[in-house]
């Protein structure tokens, strides 16, 4: 209770500073009198009687500045005189205060944006579960030129069925669908996605489910995963839009869920939707071309399997072909480089390939410097 009451006195002490002051000299005045009139009673005369009264009662103004210490509010009355002092200087001088709160106001938004970017890049973890073992994979072509190439949808079929590597592979491509039902036509960037894609990235729900195997394969029901933002934007962010079906494709898209939010990659998507809602995805362009390549892959490795890690692949039982096979000749030599993703913090050396291998490296898109390149042989 008496730390209560100190701090209400302190707080009053403080906002009626100015009258706790007059009575303080009020009574200042009032002992300097009576010592006065003790000295006169005893035969001094006036003049001696205030000299000495002021000599036995010291000085005035440093009984003041130690009472006002006693009180506790010293330092907030100084800095409230400081401040008004200040205000008086800048309002005589208009050019000097504008240039004083031009220059204080960029340095405090520099400051944020630097404190923003180092939060956001290295501060705040990453939305993705076990983002150690998340891996980014491109592959090259040097022989035409071709340093990052993306993947076709039998590329990816080859690299699951001959690499032990990597425990799951998922396929993100990305297109512009229109999508009726909403308060007017929209073009949306989507994002077509595997039924395991959520999995591999280790991103969760906000609302409703992810994708599953389920919803793979061209006789799945066609579903719809909103991003966190869009959520929003479109939305206002009410929960019962799951469940919705909207138009898109010419086919009924339903909405399952949404998703927690996460920061875009490698592009930003506005949604997300499985195979079966696009129809380009399941025509035989798309799965039977060896060199259409539209799709991004992404992979979890074993557990303390380190970057820089070569992985040799031999030739396909099921197909006989070389490594970089459905990609004309002379381009059978290729490589596939690993990358941390999306968020790498390290870089890994990585030896130059005798052979056809992936490679553990760090990604350029996030990375300082960019993978290195190096030519291959047989």
């Amino acid at each position: 209770m008496r730390a209560f009451a100190e701090i209400w006195e302190r707080v009053v002490s403080l906002v009626h500073g100015a009258r706790t002051d007059r009575e303080m000299n009020e009574e200042f005045r009032l002992h300097l009198e009576m010592e006065t009139k003790k000295h006169i009673d005893a035969g001094m005369s006036l003049r001696d009687a205030q000299r000495e009264a002021r000599l036995r009662f010291g000085s005035v103004d440093r009984v003041a500045e130690e009472v006002r210490d006693a009180r506790g509010v010293r330092p907030l009355e100084d800095l409230w005189r400081d401040l008004r002092l200040a205000t008086r200087a800048l309002r005589k001088r208009p050019g000097y205060a504008a240039a004083f709160v031009v220059t204080l106001g960029l340095g405090i938004g520099a400051n944020t944006a630097m404190f923003s970017v180092i939060d956001g890049v290295l501060l705040t973890p990453l939305p993705h579960w076990g983002s150690d073992q998340l891996v980014y994979l491109r592959h090259a072509a040097p022989l035409v030129g071709v340093d990052n190439a993306l993947f076709s949808v039998p590329e990816i079929v080859e690299l699951r069925d001959r690499t032990t590597l990597l425990d799951e592979v998922a396929e993100l491509s990305t297109m512009t669908f229109t999508v009726l039902g909403l308060d007017e036509p929209r073009l949306v960037r989507s994002g077509i996605v595997t039924g395991n894609y959520f999995d591999v990235m280790g991103l969760r729900p906000e609302l409703g489910r992810t994708f599953t195997a389920g919803d793979d394969g061209a006789t799945a029901t066609p579903v719809m995963l909103l991003g966190y933002d869009f959520w929003g934007q479109v939305f206002g962010f009410d929960s019962t839009v799951v469940g919705r079906t909207f138009q898109m494709n010419g086919r009924s898209v339903e909405v399952v869920g949404v998703l927690t939010p996460a920061p875009p990659y490698p592009e930003r998507t506005d949604i997300f939707v499985n195979m079966a809602s696009s129809p380009h995805h399941l025509a035989a362009t798309m799965t039977d071309d060896w060199t259409h390549r539209m799709t991004e892959v992404f992979a979890r490795l074993p557990p303390d399997t380190p970057l820089g890690t070569v992985a040799w692949l031999p030739k396909s039982p099921r197909s006989q072909r070389p490594c970089g096979a459905g990609i004309r000749k002379p381009t059978t030599r290729t490589r596939a480089t690993i990358s941390p993703s999306p968020g790498c913090r390290t870089s890994s050396p990585v030896a130059p390939a005798p052979r056809c291998g992936f490679f553990l490296a760090p990604a350029p898109s996030c990375c300082s410097s960019p993978a290195p390149t190096w030519p291959t042989s047989r």
